[in-house]
């Protein structure tokens, strides 16, 4: 299989550009600030944690892989707890508790979840019926 191949479905839908900044911004918890966007698989998300602040435990149904752009923090994936800075990654099988707490600095990260993260389409769409 070569990897800049043709796909062996045809395309029912147009892609999507979007800039981050754009997207509705959602806090879930004070100083926890989610971007989502919303494709049919996978949910990409925005995270912004400022300083002294935390994503608290919690676990979900979907799987979950993350990207640290920006900033520190201290990452609690089920008994392991590490210190994530750029540059690291982790994946988050369904169903395990992790949490986030950052020190005196922001963390920004790039969030996947596949399939789409129920509890946060759920949240934009209530945004979404909000504003309307």
């Amino acid at each position: 299989m070569e990897y800049f191949g043709r796909a062996s479905v045809e395309a029912t839908e147009h892609g999507v550009f979007a800039n981050v900044h754009e997207c509705p911004a959602i806090e879930v918890e004070p100083g926890v600030v989610l971007r989502p966007v919303v494709g049919t698989a996978l949910l990409l998300s925005h995270v912004t944690i400022e300083p002294h602040s935390r994503a608290t435990a919690h676990s979900h149904d979907e799987e979950q892989a993350g990207l640290v752009i920006e900033g520190t923090c201290e990452f609690v994936l089920g008994a392991q707890t590490r210190m994530l800075g750029p540059g690291d990654v982790y994946l988050i099988p369904p169903g395990v508790v992790h949490e986030v707490r950052t020190g005196d600095a922001r963390c920004v990260f790039l969030d996947v979840f596949s399939p789409p993260r129920a509890a946060l389409v759920a949240l934009l769409e209530a945004r979404e019926r909000s504003s309307e």
